[in-house]
Formats: structure tokens, sequence, C-alpha cells
């Protein structure tokens, strides 16, 4: 806004204050100055406006992001975040949001919180770990295919017992919401309901690989269903591991026939 220092008359354009002549003859030959008055400004972005309605439509890239802070997907990335500055970069204290929303990193980090609201990453700080470990690029993080090697390295590293504990409870979880016993999971379960359960590492391989009727629940897919699985798993690693490994394999045997 600009206002002429004779009259008070103010404009919103400079070109129109400067056509601008006063009323009162005895000063209407004067020149006027130019007076810039308070500013309309976007606290976000510092673009100014001659009008405040303007100023209130107004929505930059920066304004949009403080209006989305409690969106579950950038909660969920501002929480990965700073927990990825403090593992990456050795920070001992969290950053503020307005240094989340102005870093390049925004956009990537929303994108991967709305991936983990929307995926059953069961420890997505253990991935994020993983991921900084490998150096795993930024963009690659919500990747169904990166989330797989992770569940790959994953499963090569469990306990059998461990492996045990896990597939019963899945089984068991399972059978409460079927009305079947947990030991029938592999001749009842949808077979895309257990090759997600194995996608998701929530079955492990030790068991895939040492139970008999996990053996007939394989030797029954249909080609497809076989290539998928076979996507989901290191067989050649499982093979190698159960050959040396003989006697965990029996224990599981016994547990899960």
């Amino acid at each position: 806004m600009y206002t002429c220092q004779t009259c008070n008359k103010t404009f919103s354009r400079e070109g129109w204050f400067n056509k601008h002549k006063c009323s009162d003859s005895k000063v209407s030959e004067q020149k006027t100055k130019v007076i810039p008055t308070d500013k309309l400004v976007c606290e976000y972005c510092n673009k100014e406006f001659a009008r405040e309605g303007w100023l209130q439509k107004h929505m930059c890239e920066q304004k949009e992001r403080f209006f989305k802070k409690d969106d579950k997907s950038v909660k969920m990335g501002y929480t990965a975040f700073n927990f990825w500055y403090k593992i990456a970069m050795n920070a001992r204290k969290d950053k503020t949001f307005d240094h989340f929303s102005n870093s390049r990193y925004y956009k990537s980090f929303v994108k991967f919180g709305e991936y983990i609201v929307n995926s059953k990453i069961s420890d997505w700080e253990s991935y994020v770990r993983w991921l900084t470990q490998n150096s795993i690029k930024l963009e690659d993080w919500p990747k169904d295919s990166v989330v797989n090697k992770y569940y790959i390295m994953l499963n090569k590293i469990e306990s059998p017992d461990r492996a045990v504990e896990k597939f019963i409870f899945v089984a068991e979880e399972w059978g409460n919401k079927t009305g079947f016993h947990w030991s029938e999971f592999w001749g009842k379960a949808n077979p895309y309901l257990i090759l997600d359960y194995l996608k998701e590492g929530k079955i492990s391989p030790w068991i895939l690989f040492s139970s008999n009727t996990a053996q007939e629940f394989i030797d029954n897919l249909p080609d497809e269903l076989v290539h998928a699985l076979v996507s989901y798993i290191d067989v050649e690693f499982w093979k190698k591991k159960t050959k040396t490994n003989k006697e965990d394999v029996e224990w599981i045997s016994q547990l899960i026939p």
C-alpha cells in the first residue's frame, strides 16, 4: 500500500499513486512522495499482497505444509526424519517441525511416512537403521522390493525358537478369526494370506522348510504362486541352512508337524 503524504489517500499500486494529484488546489501541483504503509506479507514465504483477502486466499507450499502437519503421513514422516537424523547425523535433540518442513528431505520423508502408515512394517525403526547402515537411497525407502530385501535379511538371522514363537502367534490369531485350530493353518488358510505373511516376515522360512504340512502346502501351490513365493525368500540359502541344522529342523517338525 502507498500513502500520499499530502492528503493521506492510499493506493494499492505504485503506478496509481504516481499518477495521483491532490484535490486541494494549493497542493495539487506539489510532487508527492511514496511512503509504503504496513505491508501484508505471507509469514511462510514472505510474498507481499495489496489486499488482506488475497493474503488469506494465498496458499504457498510452506503454508500448505504447515496446515498438513497433523496428517498421519506427515506426523509419521516427521517422526522418522528425527529418528534418522539422530542415527545418521548423531543429533541429540529433535528438529523442530519448521526445520523439517523447510528441509530438502520433507517430501521424501512424508512419502515414507505414508508408506509406513499404509503398510505392515511392524518395526519401522529397525527398518530405518538397516536402510541407513546399507546406504539405501531415501527415495527407495518406500518400495516393496527394498522391504522384501529387509525381511529376507531378517529371516536369515532369526533363531528357530523365535520362528516357532512367531508362527504360533500368527496361526492362533488366524484361528481365533476363523474358528479353526492353529495347527490347521497350512491346510485351511487362504494361500494368498499365507504368501502375504511370508512376504511380511510373519512366517519364517524355518517353518516353511521344516514343517511337513508346510511342504505339502508348497507342493499344492500353482506355478504363479510358487514364483511369488521364491521372490520372498532365498531358497538356496535355506536349503543349505536346513541341511546343516538338522537338529533344529527336527525340533520344529515335532512342534509343527
